[in-house]
């Protein structure tokens, strides 16, 4: 369902619309459409765990989204940014059940025998089937974008969906579970209980391979609550390079620590990958 649409000076059209998620829910989304041209490369985007739709899609907030999806979208690329659940303040589509702060998500989803990143991970690709029919868009090329937190849901996304996201997009949020769970106390809602006895993160990467895949950290991210670079960090890494390495496309998996940033979107890194892998 459109809920507004408006053609940017940009050269972009920006459309707020919900898409249908589980029952009883809407899934609201932010879709930004070059206004010349027919079929597109895609991406959707999951936004981190301090932001909502409105700091990616060019609407003048300022946060460490950096308008991401904005800026890729003039670059000729139709993306989408989705709310996740539990995340941001907006109350569109928002049924009386649903919680809004991020600690009663996790409560409510562990209630039903699941868990939040269930939930985030659902509602992202039932945005991505809806991309897969539309008529501008190139159901070949679609890839799956994240920022800290949204980061690791776009890890799950490409494992689970091999068939439907073309490439993987992770900023701001490699780094192991121990050090997630033990030193940096803001990410409850990632666990999924006893993920620690099959896997760590590296072998999430992995799921990715062989499609490309961009890593990403600034290079001042390396103390504080949000701090997602650590010596972990980069151990799980070579964790998911090493699958790559014995699948034999090495160079599709791109390390970046993006120098003189903290824990921001890096927009050249992305537009640089997309033209080198999506285009």
């Amino acid at each position: 369902e459109v809920l507004f649409r408006e053609e940017l000076p940009s050269g972009l059209e920006r459309t707020v619309c919900t898409v249908p998620g589980e029952a009883g829910y809407e899934i609201l989304c932010c879709m930004l459409r070059p206004l010349e041209g027919e079929r597109f490369p895609a991406l959707v985007f999951a936004h981190g765990a301090g932001g909502h739709i409105v700091d990616a899609c060019g609407f003048g907030r300022e946060t460490y989204h950096n308008d991401c999806m904005f800026e890729i979208a003039r670059q000729g690329y139709l993306t989408v940014t989705y709310a996740m659940r539990g995340l941001g303040t907006s109350d569109f589509g928002r049924p009386e059940w649903e919680p809004m702060l991020y600690d009663d998500i996790v409560g409510y989803t562990l209630n039903r025998g699941a868990c939040a990143m269930n939930v985030w991970v659902y509602d992202g690709l039932q945005v991505l089937d809806a991309l897969r029919v539309h008529e501008a868009v190139d159901p070949a090329r679609i890839g799956f974008a994240g920022m800290s937190h949204g980061g690791q849901v776009a890890m799950y996304a490409g494992g689970l969906a091999p068939d439907r996201v073309a490439c993987v997009i992770a900023m701001g949020s490699m780094i192991s579970f121990d050090t997630i769970y033990g030193e940096v106390h803001n990410m409850t809602g990632h666990a999924l209980p006893g993920i620690a006895r099959v896997c760590d993160m590296g072998d999430l990467g992995g799921l990715v391979a062989p499609r490309p895949m961009l890593v990403q950290w600034g290079a001042l991210e390396r103390s504080g609550r949000h701090s997602q670079l650590r010596d972990s960090s980069l151990r799980e890494f070579e964790v998911t390079r090493s699958v790559y390495e014995r699948l034999g496309a090495a160079e599709r998996v791109v390390p970046r620590i993006t120098p003189g940033r903290d824990h921001h979107f890096d927009v050249p890194a992305a537009i640089e990958f997309l033209d080198g892998f999506l285009r």
